[in-house]
């Protein structure tokens, strides 16, 4: 009996015990899942994270945009178009300005438009002719060759000087020189020869123009330039051989070849006549035709070697339309071609003794002329 009960004991306490351990497992599984759901221990416990606040996107609403005041028109008052005339200072005298006014007030009358005239300089004239403004300048060719690179100007009238019927338009120089000399590319490493005779025009820009144009740089390709007191000495120094070659107005070459040969008949010192002037020097480049034409709606244009007098240029059409031009180009045409008052108001005015019209198609050789020489503003200052 003993025996048995002992074996029932044993087998009570095994199942005693195995409870005891599925309790503890049960337990320990419990455990772990009520802390798999708050996040771990507390050691580790972090907070959830927040979702980031996305603010509402407001409702776009079109705004109306300021009122734009609109320009005022073109010859309006407050809107004038200029006249600029770059004269040289010593030439506006109180006449001269009393004439400016007389332009101004009869451009406004005949156009309906306010217009202004007024007195400035080439640089001036430039700017504004390519600045934007309804304007009109009257301005040397320079002026007009380096408006025309900068914006699209139209030159509307040209000066004339002379008298009928053999007006000029233009100056131009002879160039001469020795008679092994008988092209302007020859030139480099010569010596240049000026007299102080000719003006600066004639002398020295022109030539130097065309020498640029075929190839010689007169400023540093020369080997020398002098100036002598006169155009007998000039000659004189083209025969002996002090100078290669040199420029003279149109007909000067001729009479100073001739007031030396007359020099030569009664001088006591040795001096070549003109048969031997002749025989060693002559004309390298001829003159350029300055006739001002009878009918400028058939003439060719400015020729080759000539630089052309003073112009009325008119700003492009983006700042001066085309009517507006007309009308002021009219206006101003019969203000200096008037039989009473025409010519006298041209000569104090502009210092001509005439206009007549012209067009871009004028200026093709001048402009040419001076690309191939590569001038630039700066040249003729």
């Amino acid at each position: 009996m003993m025996g048995e009960r002992g074996r029932v004991c044993r087998r009570c306490a095994i199942k005693q015990r195995l409870h005891i351990r599925q309790a503890l497992a049960t337990g320990a599984l419990l455990i772990t899942i009520l802390l798999a759901a708050c996040g771990g221990s507390g050691g580790d416990r972090r907070a959830p994270p927040i979702p980031t606040r996305i603010p509402p996107t407001p409702t776009l609403r079109s705004t109306a945009l300021p009122e734009v005041t609109e320009a005022p028109a073109i010859g309006a008052p407050e809107r004038p178009i200029t006249v600029w005339l770059a004269l040289p200072e010593d030439q506006v005298t109180s006449d001269v300005g009393q004439l400016g006014r007389e332009l101004q007030r009869q451009l406004s009358d005949e156009t309906g438009l306010t217009f202004t005239v007024t007195f400035t300089d080439e640089n001036t004239a430039l700017a504004e002719l390519c600045g934007g403004a309804p304007s009109l300048a009257w301005t040397s060719a320079f002026t007009y060759a380096a408006a025309r690179r900068q914006c699209e100007v139209e030159p509307l009238l040209a000066a004339k000087r002379g008298r009928a019927p053999t007006f000029e338009i233009g100056q131009t120089s002879e160039i001469v020189g020795r008679a092994d000399i008988t092209a302007l590319a020859q030139l480099a490493g010569q010596t240049f020869c000026r007299s102080t005779q000719q003006d600066m025009t004639a002398a020295w820009v022109i030539p130097a123009l065309l020498m640029g144009s075929q190839g010689v740089n007169p400023f540093i390709e020369l080997d020398a330039v002098r100036d002598y007191e006169d155009d007998q000495a000039l000659v004189r120094a083209l025969y002996d051989g002090e100078c290669a070659a040199a420029a003279l107005r149109a007909g000067d070459f001729e009479k100073a070849l001739r007031a030396v040969a007359r020099t030569a008949q009664t001088a006591e010192e040795q001096l070549p006549n003109y048969d031997e002037l002749t025989e060693a020097l002559h004309i390298i480049s001829p003159a350029g035709d300055t006739a001002a034409p009878t009918d400028s709606s058939q003439w060719a244009g400015i020729p080759a070697g000539v630089i052309p007098y003073e112009a009325l240029v008119a700003a492009p059409a983006s700042a001066l339309p085309q009517t507006l031009r007309d009308s002021a180009e009219s206006v101003i045409t019969a203000f200096f071609t008037d039989r009473i008052d025409g010519a006298t108001r041209a000569k104090r005015l502009l210092a001509a003794d005439g206009v007549f019209a012209v067009e871009a198609r004028h200026y093709r050789s001048f402009l040419a002329m001076l690309s191939d020489a590569g001038w630039d503003m700066a040249f003729t200052r």
